[in-house]
């Protein structure tokens, strides 16, 4: 408990440093030098590499244009697409999500209504934040539907493989992020 609660500190730390939000009273400044030797070691904290689209459909109507990591008021994933071979009403579209969860039971998650991601390309997104803290290493298959009908490949990706290759501010706010999540997994699976 006491290093995920340090993590936790830590993660606070290094996301008020890259939003600029409030550095004046950071997250961990009341840390001891006996609070900090509980903080895991960044340094050790590696990233995945789980990044692939299945080939799973011929013809798929839509394209995957790029996936991410959400860091601005909660974590989460957003998985963006190209539906310009799709004619349907893009209203009508639902994305599915599979992943393991922390207790290693299967769950399936069904977004609903893509937004507007960048208006100038005509890409849209799915946004999912449904990921537990210690869940964030966790391989998610998210393919997108209209109806019962898969109108996209099946996308494979796990949140940490956005933190490889980031660095100065985002990339200490990734390695924070990951070991937090680490303690997590290790205190709740403990």
């Amino acid at each position: 408990m006491k290093t995920l609660c340090a993590d936790l500190l830590r993660y606070g730390t290094k996301a008020q440093i890259f939003k600029s939000y409030r550095t004046n009273a950071l997250a961990d400044a009341n840390m001891t030098d006996a609070h900090k030797a509980y903080l895991s070691d960044m340094e050790a904290v590696t990233f995945g590499n789980t990044n692939k689209v299945l080939n799973d459909i011929d013809n798929a109507p839509i394209t995957w244009a790029g996936k991410s990591l959400d860091l601005e008021s909660k974590v989460a994933l957003k998985f963006v697409f190209d539906p310009v071979n799709y004619k349907g009403d893009l209203s009508e579209l639902s994305l599915k999500v599979s992943y393991t969860d922390i207790h290693g039971t299967a769950k399936t998650v069904i977004l609903e209504a893509p937004e507007l991601y960048n208006p100038d390309r005509m890409l849209y997104a799915f946004t999912l934040d449904a990921l537990l803290a210690a869940e964030l290493r966790t391989v998610v298959s998210v393919q997108i539907f209209a109806g019962s009908t898969p109108v996209s490949c099946t996308l494979q990706y796990s949140p940490d493989t956005y933190g490889a290759n980031k660095e100065g501010a985002l990339g200490a706010l990734c390695k924070a992020l990951f070991a937090y999540s680490d303690s997590a997994k290790t205190y709740f699976m403990g």
